[in-house]
């Protein structure tokens, strides 16, 4: 990954728009941060962002969201990307539009900064999420993990929304200093995989 990001930085500004996309979201998949590559494509991404479609913007605002670009320069390219929106047309998969609505919060939660989508569009990504959670099933661990809870009387309900996330479990009564508990229910094949009978973290 160290090799790739060093000749994406020697390429990069050769790199159109789905390029540049498409790098920060392989680098925000394997959660391989690469701060002088992510400066020299934030930077191409801000002179290139007329080129910019949709799809491209999406992908690249869920990178800069989970590689936690959060500084001034990503700011400005935020607020870019989001007048961009308001000027082309809009065609999005219904991923594109969740990673919209998870960006919408992480910017919110973690940056203080208020991602206000055009009406059409926000009417878009809210239905595609509620969506989203009306399909999404309980895994077979998710559901012992709510029957020890019950056999402990501990009241909650499975597949909760908090602060416009959704939640595997949300316990009905909040902690002592007031705050929301809410538990995330992951089996062991989000970590790991069994490669040759040798357990692997991923």
């Amino acid at each position: 990954l160290a090799c790739l990001c060093g000749e994406a930085l020697q390429k990069a500004r050769d790199f159109n728009s789905q390029g540049i996309a498409n790098t920060l979201n392989a680098m925000a998949k394997f959660e391989h941060r690469d701060d002088a590559l992510l400066a020299c494509l934030c930077g191409e991404a801000l002179q290139k962002a007329r080129d910019f479609n949709s799809q491209d913007i999406a992908n690249t605002l869920w990178s800069m969201c989970c590689l936690r670009l959060v500084d001034e320069a990503a700011h400005v390219l935020v607020g870019v990307f989001l007048n961009r929106l308001s000027e082309i047309d809009l065609t999005f998969d219904s991923e594109a539009l969740s990673a919209l609505h998870q960006v919408q919060h992480s910017l919110a939660v973690e940056c203080n900064l208020d991602f206000a989508l055009p009406s059409s569009l926000q009417r878009r990504v809210t239905d595609a999420w509620e969506q989203a959670v009306a399909s999404s099933q309980s895994s077979k661990l998710h559901k012992q993990v709510s029957k020890v809870l019950d056999a402990m009387h501990i009241p909650h309900r499975n597949e909760g929304v908090v602060q416009g996330l959704s939640v595997d479990v949300v316990l009905d009564e909040p902690c002592a200093t007031g705050a929301v508990v809410v538990i995330e229910v992951d089996g062991p094949t989000h970590f790991s995989r069994d490669s040759c009978g040798i357990h692997k973290k991923l």
